[in-house]
């Protein structure tokens, strides 16, 4: 299993692909919030060996999209709001020092 979490914006998003372990799949990259950038995101997903969940945040709605391209592709996603992303890495600390290697750092998004 595999774990792909997007970080979703206006123009351009950063996608990060994990598997079990937490380690990088790949370096983390950006695609264009346009057809073409989708049509790259899915075709690199596929490319995935195994299965591929999908974690986005509801970013207004940018995230609609990515979401209808990736169901219709049988991706499984889950929805998070980026609220409570945010309400439950403050609850703990370990959780903040687990989460701070996965932050993207994507200029421009």
């Amino acid at each position: 299993m595999f774990y792909c979490g997007m970080d979703v914006a206006k123009r351009k998003h950063a996608v990060a692909i994990l598997d079990e372990k937490g380690l990088a799949h790949k370096p983390v990259f950006e695609v264009e919030n346009t057809q073409a950038g989708l049509t790259f995101l899915v075709d690199t997903l596929k490319q995935v060996d195994g299965e591929v969940m999908v974690g986005l945040e509801a970013t207004g709605h940018y995230w609609l999209s990515l979401y209808d391209v990736l169901t219709q592709n049988n991706f499984p996603v889950a929805v998070i709001n980026p609220l409570q992303i945010s309400a439950y890495r403050k609850t703990d600390q370990s959780i903040q020092h687990q989460t701070h290697k996965w932050t993207f750092h994507s200029p421009g998004c």
